[in-house]
């Protein structure tokens, strides 16, 4: 069942499944609470909250350009652990999820048990080269809307390449036109792109929590050599590699959910 709260002008949607100690899950960029919803499932012992980020999902409307930040959304999320009265939980997500969970920790330590890094988008660099498609999306969609937009950047040499080589990863891109009120929120595909959850690893090193850093080959997008670093610079990280989407989603979701498991079973 859906919820809201307001902050800032912006009515927030979010959902809560099960009962038990909190893990606050955030999706990715262009997605939605359905994707942390569906890959987390039921956590035993665990109250799984999922959220839709500010120009995102259900969360409206889109409020200023300026907020549109990896930093403001981890305040965000801030708010949601007060409206919900949750002083401190373990916290994770998916890409720009696992990215707004890191400045969460960095931001607010106290709110944070544990961190859990879910493909990771991001090293230490704004726009790293997975990610420099996506503004050019914006620009696309700006210069000749969502549809005759989505044609032309299908026929970019890079599309037909990537579609060669990650059919799934091409698709993902194209779809970022098809969203709901892509046209209107275009401007999180230019923004938070350019951002960058931590200025250094040595910023990085501040987290101390215990952190969980998922990832896979075959991911473009989401390259595991960024799960990797996550793993080597922060101090108390673990690294999981699991199958990719590619290979079989099913699978995909079954080995997270164990590691996940094994995780929170730990700490």
């Amino acid at each position: 069942m859906t919820s809201t709260f307001d902050h800032e002008g912006i009515r927030f949607a979010y959902e809560t499944i099960g009962t038990g100690a909190p893990l606050i899950m955030s999706h990715g960029l262009g997605g939605d609470r359905n994707q942390p919803k569906d890959l987390c499932g039921q956590v035993e012992h665990h109250r799984v909250v999922v959220w839709d980020a500010r120009a995102h999902g259900e969360t409206e409307p889109v409020g200023p350009e300026s907020a549109l930040t990896l930093a403001g959304f981890a305040r965000d999320l801030c708010a949601l652990l007060d409206h919900l009265r949750i002083q401190e939980a373990v916290v994770g997500g998916i890409s720009m999820g696992a990215a707004v969970s890191t400045r969460l920790a960095l931001d607010f330590p106290d709110r944070v048990q544990a961190l859990i890094l879910v493909r990771p988008a991001w090293g230490a660099e704004p726009l790293p080269g997975n990610l420099r498609l996506l503004p050019l999306v914006a620009d696309a969609m700006e210069a000749d809307g969502e549809k005759r937009g989505r044609d032309a950047f299908a026929a970019r040499s890079e599309i037909l390449e990537m579609r060669s080589e990650s059919p799934a990863v091409a698709e993902s891109i194209l779809q970022q036109f098809d969203k709901p009120f892509a046209m209107e929120r275009r401007a999180r595909l230019r923004r938070i792109p350019a951002d960058c959850p931590v200025q250094s690893w040595e910023e990085a090193k501040r987290i101390s929590v215990p952190v969980l850093a998922v990832g896979n080959a075959e991911d473009p997008m989401h390259p595991l050599g960024f799960a990797k670093q996550w793993a080597e610079h922060l101090p108390h990280a673990t690294l999981a590699v699991i199958p990719s989407k590619s290979e079989s989603e099913e699978e995909h979701k079954a080995a997270f959910r164990h590691e996940l498991q094994q995780f929170l079973s730990g700490m």
